[in-house]
């Protein structure tokens, strides 16, 4: 019973390496696309962050001395 399900499994495995020569570069594409998406998205909000962190440092008001 337990063999069955692992057979299974591997069969499922085996079907999609045959679909993925038919695929070819898309899916690659695909993940240099989402990469590069986050990836800017991520340096925006740094910078953004970044910005605000240096507005909080400024002093408010008047510098009593």
């Amino acid at each position: 019973m337990l063999s069955d399900l692992f057979h299974g499994i591997g069969n499922l495995f085996e079907a999609s390496f045959e679909i993925l020569p038919v695929l070819g570069n898309i899916p690659n594409f695909i993940l240099m696309v989402v990469g590069a998406t986050m990836f800017i998205w991520w340096m925006l909000q740094l910078k953004k962050f970044g910005k605000e962190d240096k507005e909080m440092e400024r002093p408010q008001g008047r510098n009593i001395n």
